[in-house]
């Protein structure tokens, strides 16, 4: 493999390092991360700092009542509210 190869591949793997530290990735995609991390130490300094930076993006919007999905944190839906694409506290006959 060349250098301009390799520099490519590594590229490939660094932008999937935020989805591997998520979780989403394939399990063909999570492998080659995997594989990459494996070999190579600055690629395992970034995605440390990747997953520090999760943790605190987490934690900031879990004091600010946001989920991950961005949607409010709360325990249950508001009478007749529409959440998950169903209408909650509203009786149909």
């Amino acid at each position: 493999m060349t250098a301009i190869n390799k520099q490519h591949a590594r590229h490939e793997i660094e932008e999937l390092l935020p989805w591997y530290a998520t979780g989403t990735l394939s399990g063909r995609e999570a492998e080659r991360v995997e594989q990459a991390l494996a070999g190579d130490h600055e690629l395992r300094t970034r995605y440390d700092l990747i997953r520090r930076e999760l943790a605190e993006t987490t934690r900031l919007n879990e004091a600010l009542g946001v989920t991950f999905s961005g949607r409010p944190v709360r325990e249950k839906p508001v009478p007749g509210e529409i959440e998950d694409g169903f209408l909650h506290g509203s009786r149909t006959c």
